[in-house]
């Protein structure tokens, strides 16, 4: 009886507590769930396996926020930042006050432009010099060219912005390139009814305040003067990258056709406006 009951204790002496197995288990459960973890992609670069430096950050401005942010698309999801809405905001406002503008501009009866006897010839040389110049300060115009001709759109993106789709990135773009457009053609028809060479300079000036709207909104979120969760929005746009387009050929140089296309347009405007004013 006393040696079967020593076997017994001496058993159970060598046998391990339940506790400690389950300890254990826990340890090693753990360190595979850090080894999985390391295993998960970071950045962008990394889940479409492409270099960093093809990788290019988004545009810091509200037009990005409503890239990234939830419920424009039926797939999008809710918009619990508010930040679609807030890049509608300050777009529609941007927009009115173009409009206010050509309603001034063009709403006057008889010439739109100046008789040339007005005008002198070196304001109308200054007016051909300003031309270039009109057309690289409109940066939304300049961002959209590039944007079209050298990055493309992915659809991992949506694995760490999920509102991110396809149809967002082209209505942000197209609202970016609509801003810049109707900033392009008020400045234009100032510039061309410009009787003095200060005037133009003036007009530029006067202009830039509108001009820097959407910057100011942008910047007014990414430090926390808003609300929170467009403070988030505006960070996160600030971290996004997107890949360069794989295109090759003359596509790429598409931006520079375009810009210089636009170039040509606003001389031929230019003729036309001080031969049809002889």
């Amino acid at each position: 009886m006393r040696s079967s009951r020593r076997a017994s204790a001496k058993n159970r002496s060598f046998s391990p507590p339940s506790s400690a197995i389950t300890i254990g288990d826990k340890i090693e459960d753990a360190d595979d769930l850090d080894e999985s973890a390391s295993t998960v992609p970071k950045k962008l670069c990394d889940v479409i396996g492409t270099k960093e430096e093809d990788m290019v950050p988004l545009e810091e401005d509200v037009y990005n926020m409503l890239f990234i942010a939830h419920g424009v698309g039926r797939k999008a999801g809710r918009d619990h930042s508010g930040a679609a809405r807030f890049a509608f905001l300050i777009w529609i406002i941007k927009l009115g006050l173009n409009i206010f503008l050509l309603i001034d501009l063009y709403g006057e009866r008889g010439h739109i432009f100046p008789d040339s006897s007005e005008v002198a010839s070196h304001v109308r040389f200054a007016q051909l010099f300003l031309i270039p110049v009109n057309i690289a300060v409109q940066e939304e115009i300049v961002i959209s060219f590039w944007l079209f001709a050298n990055v493309r759109y992915c659809d991992e993106v949506k694995k760490f912005h999920p509102g991110a789709t396809q149809t967002q990135f082209r209505i942000a773009n197209t609202m970016r390139f609509i801003d810049g457009f109707m900033f392009l053609f008020v400045n234009s028809t100032l510039l061309f009814q410009a009787k003095k060479v200060l005037e133009a300079f003036l007009n530029f000036a006067a202009l830039q305040f509108i001009f820097s709207i959407d910057n100011v909104a942008f910047e007014l979120a990414r430090m926390g003067y808003l609300t929170v969760r467009l403070e988030q929005v505006a960070n996160e746009v600030s971290e996004t990258k997107l890949p360069l387009t794989d295109r090759g050929g003359w596509f790429v140089y598409m931006d520079s056709f375009l810009l210089l296309g636009t170039l040509v347009l606003l001389i031929v405007i230019w003729l036309v406006t001080w031969i049809l004013n002889l």
